[in-house]
């Protein structure tokens, strides 16, 4: 104990002595590597501040040296502004990187997604102003538009639209941050796995007004067909890569299969050429046909829009909530919750019912069992944080063994009626370490997805006064996310003016 006590007072001290720059470690981008080597040694629950410090620390001494920065020198200085807390210079320095021709072009292209990034954050929008942000969204289109004509650069124009799509939701323009990111998919058939869930969500979003519902539909029917025409093109070209190599296995050495036509070689260890390339075209086919099947779901909660909400299977309720019929005339957020997750919802939550608990909002988290229940979850609640005990992050309530655990380890460590009363009791103390203030339920399993059509955790669905499915949302709805907490707040509104 004395031992550990004595290293954390020499790191203490090592991170608490003022740097010194040596001439050559001076210049930007040395520096930048420097610091970069020796973060790697610093705990991960201190890099944010000690990079803060070593940064302010280093532009105090570029300062004092009196130096012209090369074009060169301006990104790197803009990375030490950007983790000393000067985001809006930063982004200003980004920006003069991507029109000085004394910059690389990879330089120049960095520079611009670090740009915008930097817009996304609240501070810097601010900062520029509305008008200035639009301004900023087109410059930084043009830019990605000219590195088009550069096969070389397809990797990070992509990473710049995909940021800049974002960049177009924050400053309130949906519909070309939709169009970005047709044209990102169109242009680029490996993103549509990461960016139609943010496409959908985005049509999802677009409308909560009675009598809209269909014209959305039929708009998202119309996106999905397009994008599962372009997918199923995909899933084509594998299956025939896939059939080609196969054919030659089948030729060369049918032995390596199984009754069932399958690799008998479960790794690709030791493989022979013709069985690795079949083995690597499985993969790549079931990865492809994956997306294509996902895709469907993203049907489900369109189909819930303006609809009756199903009840839900009650195993248990913590307050005076157990079905829909306690909600009768209220308007109402079901909030699909866990304790596994960073749950950044929580704070937003507050935030609703502390503006409009009085006016008739209702809000119900429901939950279901888990594999893994977190009694403590303080670093992801922002509101809480306060709260959490020196150098505690999270711990365990309960565990369940996985398929993945040795038979003999999960009857040892998995007893279901045991597990059962742990669970209900971690969510009772989540629930008051966490100050919840509105009504919980552990409902069945299927139910989430069954009925209320989520695919992901969190998930919310907003129900107006007769019980109608006005509204959802997949994913985190954290503080952070102007454009959701806005509209979340819009549909709340406009339902209690019903």
């Amino acid at each position: 104990m004395r031992l550990r006590s004595l290293l954390a007072l020499i790191l203490a001290l090592a991170l608490a002595t003022p740097l010194v720059f040596a001439e050559e470690v001076l210049k930007p981008t040395k520096a930048q590597s420097a610091m970069r080597k020796a973060m790697k040694k610093v705990p991960s629950n201190q890099k944010a501040a000690e990079s803060k410090r070593r940064s302010i620390e280093y532009l105090e001494a570029w300062k004092a040296s009196g130096r012209t920065p090369t074009p060169t020198d301006t990104y790197a200085l803009a990375q030490f502004r950007q983790s000393a807390g000067e985001p809006v210079q930063a982004a200003r320095e980004f920006r003069t990187v991507q029109t000085n021709e004394g910059v690389k072009e990879k330089t120049q292209d960095y520079a611009a997604s670090a740009e915008a990034a930097l817009l996304l954050d609240p501070t810097v929008r601010s900062a520029f102003g509305k008008e200035e942000l639009g301004r900023c969204a087109e410059r930084l289109g043009k830019y990605a538009d000219a590195m088009a004509s550069n096969p070389g650069r397809a990797k990070n124009r992509t990473t710049l639209m995909k940021l800049l799509a974002r960049v177009h939701e924050a400053g309130g323009n949906a519909e070309a941050a939709h169009d970005l990111r047709m044209q990102i998919v169109k242009g680029d058939p490996k993103s549509l796995s990461a960016l139609a869930g943010p496409i959908m969500q985005a049509i999802l979003m677009s409308s909560h007004a009675k009598g809209g519902y269909d014209a959305l539909r039929t708009k998202a029917a119309g996106v999905l067909k397009t994008l599962r025409d372009q997918q199923a093109a995909i899933v084509a070209e594998k299956t025939k890569k896939f059939d080609k190599s196969m054919a030659k296995l089948k030729a060369s050495n049918p032995d390596a299969l199984d009754a069932d036509g399958k690799l008998k070689k479960t790794s690709s260890r030791g493989m022979s050429p013709d069985e690795k390339a079949v083995y690597t075209d499985t993969r790549s086919l079931a990865t492809a046909q994956g997306v294509l099947d996902k895709l469907a779901e993203h049907e489900k909660p369109l189909a819930l829009l303006g609809k009756p909400a199903a009840d839900w299977t009650t195993e248990k309720a913590f307050g005076d909530v157990a079905s829909l019929a306690d909600l009768k005339g209220k308007v109402t957020i079901l909030d699909f919750w866990a304790t596994w997750p960073d749950y950044n919802n929580l704070p937003v939550m507050r935030d609703l019912m502390k503006a409009y608990g009085e006016k008739g909002l209702t809000i119900v988290g429901l939950t279901t069992t888990a594999s893994v229940v977190y009694a403590t979850r303080y670093d992801a609640d922002e509101d809480m944080r306060s709260k959490m005990e020196p150098g505690a992050r999270l711990y365990y309530a309960a565990r369940l063994a996985t398929e993945s655990a040795p038979a003999d380890e999960s009857k040892a460590i998995y007893d279901e009626k045991q597990y059962r009363e742990i669970e209900l009791q971690a969510i009772e103390e989540f629930a008051k370490n966490h100050e919840l203030t509105w009504p919980l339920v552990m409902i069945a399993k299927d139910d989430p997805a069954a009925k209320y059509g989520q695919s992901t955790w969190p998930h919310l669905v907003v129900l107006d006064k007769e019980g109608t499915v006005r509204f959802l949302y997949a994913g985190m709805a954290s503080r952070d996310k102007e454009a959701v907490v806005a509209k979340l707040k819009a549909v709340v509104e406009a339902l209690l003016a019903e």
